[in-house]
């Protein structure tokens, strides 16, 4: 934590947005996560998104956590639009949120859920 803090604060002084994904269940060092001073806080699927809200949406802007593999990949349209609304419904309230995949979105990503994601984006957010 105190090397990423020293990376983020170099990167803001040059004029860059920061962000810090960590991969996996990183509920227990949410905190140090938030410590770095980072913008931007980005958490994977297997993470509670309305607790991480709740604990760190003062602080700073959290983005994730729609399931890239199950839910993206391989789920239905009606699927995904349904969790992203989920997803948007748990962290939304109150800005400082951004919507995206939990991890990354990789080809073969089928385009109609694509769309099903971003309707609900476009519909609740700017």
């Amino acid at each position: 934590m105190p090397y990423d803090k020293l990376v983020f604060e170099q990167w803001k002084k040059e004029g860059a947005l920061t962000s810090l994904h960590i991969c996996g269940k990183s509920t227990s060092i949410r905190d140090y996560m938030v410590e770095t001073r980072t913008h931007n806080i980005e958490v994977d699927q297997t993470v509670d998104l309305a607790d991480a809200k709740r604990k760190v949406g003062g602080r700073v802007c959290l983005t994730g956590n729609l399931d890239p593999g199950a839910i993206i990949r391989y789920g239905a349209p009606g699927e995904v639009e349904k969790k992203t609304r989920e997803c948007i419904q748990a962290a939304g309230a109150g800005g400082g949120y951004v919507l995206s995949p939990g991890c990354v979105v990789v080809p073969g990503f089928p385009p109609a859920n694509l769309d099903a994601m971003m309707r609900p984006a476009r519909e609740s957010g700017r």
